[in-house]
């Protein structure tokens, strides 16, 4: 054994300690051994008289370190707190003997990941024993992560991106985020490009300190929905033969089809319009969809109104002469229909069906009506017709002679078939009633007639020279 001392000036009291392996021995001022702590938790005091004769040999007392077991744990873990003292109050000597910590004040302190081995040592004094050893071995792993990524939530396909949270690692370390399915990400924004199910995978691979971390995130984009936008055709519209307008609709998942609810009214081929009738007809906007967007639709409502018709009414021969039993015709069209015809003096016109009868002079309005029809209004046109009066002549039976043996005769009449006043220029010769002349004598005598016409006739006269032979 080799003991190491220090001689030290005896009013310091000052012990050296030599070490043996794990014993170590303490000598007081005149180089005498006065403690020997055997390193097993043994040890003895050594007592001297002033001549330096041994009195008495005391056993220290022992002591133990309570240092209980450390479970494994992770980087990062909050520092332990070793214990202070041994049982015998003495300050406990802690030592890293192998891995990744450090030791202050008592405090661990974990560095890394590995396995910690740890001594912890008391020396004892003058009145304690050396404590046994006690090392502390445990395993420190990686510290688990967590990726802090909100749930997306399902949604309708839309042209329109959308904004998601980024993922973010607890650790810190940046991770990859593995698209699957119809979308592409910018950042932290989302287009979708269909419909199906879109899978995030995010990794965060660890490293010296963090074990690896894998989620994912999945959602669901269906058929969006979509709008219709159909321009409302001009409502409402006037019936024409032909007539027809334009339809526009647009959607975002494709092309749109046009149907007519009421092809009497209107009918539909692509996107023109076709006027068939009057009333009110529902124009529907069709988008059947696609892989992207439910089928939609959207209506829109058209009046077609009842056109104003127009009638073609000839002016009939105006003015006429009255004449018993007279006539014309009249002609009319209109787009809606047949004609009637009505006059407004049946006593000068009189109408049967398309049958003018003249029944009188003056003047009539005869009116040409359209009664309407389904796509046409009621009209109407009028022309003024004026019947004159006519001419009459008086025909005389006789004009030049005549036989007394024959003693009367008729005179003669009107053509409008109106009394005639008839006077005889010689009574004595002629006279005359009424129409009929009575011969009294052989003689030259003249005939005057007069008839004063009326309302449909003008008046006439006429005179004839009559010899009585």
């Amino acid at each position: 054994m080799r003991l190491t001392f220090n001689v030290l000036p005896v009013a310091m009291f000052l012990m050296a300690i030599a070490t043996a392996g794990a014993a170590t021995y303490s000598y007081d001022a005149q180089n005498r051994l006065s403690t020997a702590n055997n390193g097993d938790g043994t040890g003895v005091v050594y007592n001297y008289d002033p001549a330096g004769n041994l009195l008495s040999q005391t056993a220290l007392a022992t002591q133990t370190i309570n240092f209980s077991p450390i479970s494994n744990t992770v980087i990062g873990s909050t520092p332990i707190v070793l214990p202070v003292s041994s049982t015998g109050g003495l300050p406990i000597t802690y030592t890293v003997q192998s891995g990744p910590a450090s030791i202050s004040n008592n405090v661990l302190t974990i560095l890394g990941v590995g396995t910690v081995t740890l001594l912890a040592d008391q020396v004892g004094d003058t009145n304690f024993a050396t404590a046994q050893e006690v090392t502390n071995t445990f395993i420190v792993s990686k510290e688990t992560q967590s990726i802090a990524f909100p749930p997306i939530d399902d949604r309708f396909y839309s042209t329109n991106p959308f904004i998601i949270v980024l993922p973010v690692a607890s650790s810190g370390l940046s991770v990859t985020n593995t698209v699957t399915g119809p979308i592409t990400l910018t950042g932290n924004s989302v287009k979708m490009l269909g419909m199906g199910t879109v899978t995030m995978a995010v990794f965060q691979a660890g490293n010296s300190n963090y074990l690896a971390c894998l989620i994912t995130n999945r959602f669901i984009i269906g058929n969006g929905v979509q709008t219709v936008s159909f321009t409302q055709p001009l409502s409402p519209q006037i019936y024409s033969t032909n007539g027809n307008f334009g339809l526009t609709a647009t959607a975002p998942g494709g092309a749109v089809t046009f149907t007519s609810a009421n092809t009497n009214v209107v009918s539909i081929l692509g996107t023109n319009a076709s006027i068939v009738g009057s009333g009110t007809v529902v124009i529907t906007a069709n988008q059947a969809g696609n892989l992207k967007y439910h089928a939609a639709f959207a209506t829109r409502t058209v009046v077609i109104s009842k056109a104003a018709q127009k009638i073609s009414f000839p002016q009939p021969p105006s003015p006429q002469a009255y004449s018993t039993n007279g006539s014309f015709g009249l002609t009319a069209t209109a787009p809606g229909g047949a004609v009637t015809f009505t006059s407004s003096r049946p006593t000068v016109v009189s109408i049967t069906g398309s049958t003018a009868l003249i029944k009188g002079a003056g003047t009539a309005a005869i009116t040409a009506t359209q009664a309407g029809s389904s796509n046409y209004l009621a009209a109407t046109a009028t022309n003024t017709v004026t019947i004159s009066k006519a001419t009459q002549t008086i025909n005389f039976t006789t004009t030049k002679t005549a036989s007394l043996s024959q003693h009367t005769f008729p005179i003669g009449a009107a053509s409008s078939g109106l009394p005639v006043i008839f006077t005889s220029s010689n009574g004595s010769i002629l006279t005359i009633s009424a129409s009929t002349a009575t011969m009294k004598a052989k003689g030259t005598v003249t005939i005057k007639a007069t008839q004063a016409g009326n309302a449909n006739w003008l008046p006439a006269t006429n005179s004839a020279t009559i010899t009585v032979q």
